[in-house]
């Protein structure tokens, strides 16, 4: 009687809502990445044998109720992980995937086969504001916005304005590749009552409502590079915009015109200071004459 032969390969592995990403189902495959809807939270997946007498078992799913893991066919819920702070996962993949094995014995237990699939949620990529507005401040914004453009300057005078006001505008309108973006800003009402000695780029910044204008009062002189971060769905991909905003000493107070006076103080001084000692020598030439 010749040998039984076992084999532990699958007849099928499926995913609910899934979507195989460059690989479809083969029994002789035994890695897969599979695409799920981005708001996917519990995962239906089953996985059967090719031989009805071999052993499948689900390695990090739970089983469904009254269903087992084990058998030649076995069903149950993969986790996909929370989506967390927008604030908490830029950079990061940790919540966009997760994995789960599928082991297949052999009807005589003599031999095992593993395969392994990584899920992962589908997001778009795209990220970039649509523009930038300065509202009623009394600047221009320079130089004009253009999406690619990525720093910017908002200067006024001291007498036009105390407070500064910037809108980015994100497109989030159906259909268009940036409506599940998020807006990341610093907190302007953070340490109202410091000013020179703000500095949002190195403050933790906060999930900024779209669309909302951000303002700030400033002091005579008061400058800051005000930083709008566009993030992708996938919380991967950013883009960052900065804007100086600030808003002009009298020109009596500026750095540029005390630097001037400066300068000309130490020339004045030296001119002085050089005029002295010719006296001196002038007065000590009149006076040897004198004595001898």
């Amino acid at each position: 009687m010749p040998d039984q032969y076992f084999t532990t390969g699958l007849a099928s592995l499926s995913v609910a809502s899934g979507q195989f990403e460059g690989q479809a189902f083969e029994p002789s495959v035994y890695t897969y990445t599979v695409l799920v809807p981005y708001d996917s939270f519990n995962v239906s997946v089953s996985a059967r044998a090719s031989d009805d007498q071999a052993g499948v078992r689900l390695v990090g799913v739970r089983p469904h109720r009254n269903q087992v893991v084990r058998g030649s066919a076995a069903h149950g819920t993969v986790s996909m992980p929370a989506i967390p702070e927008i604030t908490e996962s830029i950079g990061s993949f940790y919540h966009l995937t997760t994995s789960f094995g599928v082991m297949v014995v052999s009807a005589d237990g003599s031999d095992t086969q593993h395969y392994t699939v990584v899920l992962r949620k589908k997001a778009d990529s795209f990220a970039r504001l649509e523009n930038i507005t300065v509202e009623d401040t009394p600047c221009t914004l320079k130089p004009s916005f253009s999406p690619d453009v990525l720093d910017y300057r908002c200067v006024f005078e001291w007498w036009a304005s105390k407070t500064v006001r910037i809108r980015p505008h994100v497109d989030d309108a159906d259909g268009h590749p940036c409506k599940n973006c998020e807006l990341v800003a610093p907190d302007h009402r953070e340490s109202m009552d410091r000013h020179l000695s703000w500095f949002p780029e190195t403050s933790e910044p906060i999930r900024w409502p779209k669309n909302l204008t951000w303002e700030r009062r400033l002091y005579n002189g008061e400058g800051h590079h005000v930083e709008f971060t566009v993030v992708a769905q996938d919380a991967v991909h950013v883009k960052t915009y900065r804007v100086w905003v600030q808003r002009l000493a009298p020109w009596y107070r500026r750095t540029s015109v005390a630097r001037g006076m400066s300068w000309w103080s130490s020339k004045i001084a030296f001119v002085v200071a050089f005029s002295d000692n010719l006296l001196n020598l002038h007065n000590s030439a009149l006076i040897r004459p004198l004595e001898e």
